[in-house]
């Protein structure tokens, strides 16, 4: 399986998570009904909070994360069943791929798929397989707990429905809001059965495609309000983070008046943000106890600014490059982090971002896959624009869409190759993975792809009509046409040339 769909289809990595009673309690109660969505802003722990819950529960999970490929249907659908095979190989079999005949009729297919993979949910020897594994995973997860308790999960209005398994859709946000799949969704996720639970994590409210759903009262909505920290949340979460490294080589550690204080600082400061916490939190970790900011609430892009400059300002030269360097690869392992970064201590470094909850997420597939937090992604590609020249900077695209295009992660490598312009590059990869993208259905995609390209690659290249006019065939024939015409007469030219 290629690194980028190992990645998609596992669920992170969560050795520490604070113990957020009020929010697990919510998270249950919301779980009375079939469908739920969190929607807050980037960097408040939706995720944290989700993966911690599934922990804590031990359900079988099929956990999903979306991206910018998931626009074209025919991709989610495939990557789903991916998915589906790392938990049920068998069961699995029977999700189709969204290949061009299914055109017609593609609500139908949506609800046949959803019930296919519900039914593979609700399976019991897939639950008992799910516990089996889960045995011996315990000891790996920590909750930082402060004071200690138990969670009390009686809130709210509980069925006495038993919860046998659940899908995680995250990032939903990432899906663009003119993709049919968000109808389809809608449409598929009105056949959830008893005994099952889907979560949509997202910064954003639901489209309205999924109106009909919460009119059915079929879906519980968890906001910025129940995902804010509270200041008692807040002073554990300081407590936890500055704490972990109390005698390892950072200065030193708060009294617990001053403790108490930062905390009250941080609050105000962030509104309860999670994020902010942790990025003023690793500012005391790194021995400065004194704040810029002024005691009022400041918006995240503010807060990121200034912790991503002061801790820049802190970190060596090589580690910085390598921060910049491995920004460009939305997934990583040890070998394509060293190899783009020319750092031989890469896996040191990640570790250790992972191990202080430095916006670096871990995923533990076959092999150690690491992620940068979009917001720390996003900063650091915004420096490396910043401090390189236009030509460094695609230059550094291309390299890490070599690196990609090595670990199997080609169509992550098309998209860095266009955005830098490397067109004859990106043609190559285009032109190998044109026929199995068209068996698979993935027709919208490539049809993407192929439009970015310059017209005059295009009327060099037969092959590029050719897929273009496969592309168009199922929804426009007579279009269809003209590039297969186009790409008769461009191979008869090359033929007379010879």
């Amino acid at each position: 399986m290629a690194l980028a769909h190992a990645a998609k289809i596992t669920r992170p990595d969560i050795r520490w998570a604070l113990k957020r009673d009020r929010a697990l309690s919510l998270l249950f109660s919301a779980c009375t009904r079939p469908l739920v969505w969190i929607a807050a802003q980037a960097g408040s722990g939706k995720t944290t909070l989700v993966s911690s819950f599934l922990e804590y529960r031990k359900l079988p999970c099929l956990w999903y994360q979306m991206d910018e490929s998931d626009y074209d249907p025919a991709a989610f659908f495939q990557y789903i069943k991916l998915a589906a095979e790392q938990m049920d190989s068998a069961a699995a079999k029977s999700l189709p791929l969204l290949t061009p005949e299914y055109i017609q009729g593609l609500n139908t297919f949506s609800r046949r798929y959803m019930e296919s993979l519900f039914a593979m949910l609700t399976n019991k020897d897939l639950e008992r397989k799910t516990n089996q594994e889960q045995t011996g995973k315990d000891k790996a997860f920590q909750y930082q707990t402060i004071p200690p308790g138990p969670i009390d999960l009686n809130g709210g209005s509980r069925t006495d429905t038993p919860r046998l398994a659940c899908l995680v859709l995250d990032n939903y946000q990432q899906v663009q809001e003119s993709s049919v799949l968000h109808r389809l969704l809608a449409s598929g996720l009105e056949m959830v059965p008893r005994g099952v639970n889907v979560i949509i994590i997202s910064r954003y409210q639901p489209p309205a495609q999924y109106a009909r759903l919460r009119a059915s009262n079929l879906m519980s909505l968890l906001g910025w309000d129940e995902m804010r920290f509270t200041l008692e949340e807040t002073r554990d979460l300081v407590r936890g983070l500055v704490g972990q490294d109390a005698g390892s080589g950072f200065k030193d550690s708060l009294k617990p008046e001053e403790e108490r204080e930062q905390a009250e600082i941080f609050h105000r400061v962030t509104d309860g943000w999670a994020a902010g916490v942790v990025l003023l939190a690793e500012r005391l970790r790194w021995g400065r106890k004194g704040l810029v900011f002024q005691e009022k609430i400041h918006p995240p892009d503010e807060i990121i600014d200034y912790f991503a400059g002061e801790v820049c300002c802190s970190l060596d030269q090589d580690i910085l490059d390598f921060l910049i360097k491995t920004s460009f690869l939305p997934q990583m392992t040890l070998q394509t982090a060293q190899a783009i970064s020319g750092n031989r201590h890469a896996g040191n470094i990640l570790s250790e971002l992972h191990r202080r909850n430095c916006f670096t997420e871990k995923r533990a597939a076959k092999s150690l896959i690491y992620q940068y937090h979009p917001l720390f992604r996003d900063f650091l590609v915004n420096r490396a624009r910043n401090v390189l020249s236009e030509e460094e900077f695609k230059s550094l695209q291309q390299q890490a869409a070599e690196q990609l295009a090595r670990t199997g992660q080609t169509e992550e490598a098309v998209e860095l190759l266009l955005s830098a312009d490397r067109f004859d590059a990106a043609a190559g990869y285009i032109q190998r993975m044109a026929g199995s993208m068209t068996e698979e259905g993935r027709g919208q995609t490539l049809e993407s792809w192929i439009r970015m390209l310059p017209v005059s690659l295009l009327d060099e290249n037969p092959w590029l009509h050719y897929w273009l006019g496969m592309c168009r065939y199922p929804f426009a024939p007579a279009e269809a046409l003209k590039h297969f015409e186009k790409a008769f007469h461009i191979f008869l030219s090359k033929i007379d040339d010879d």
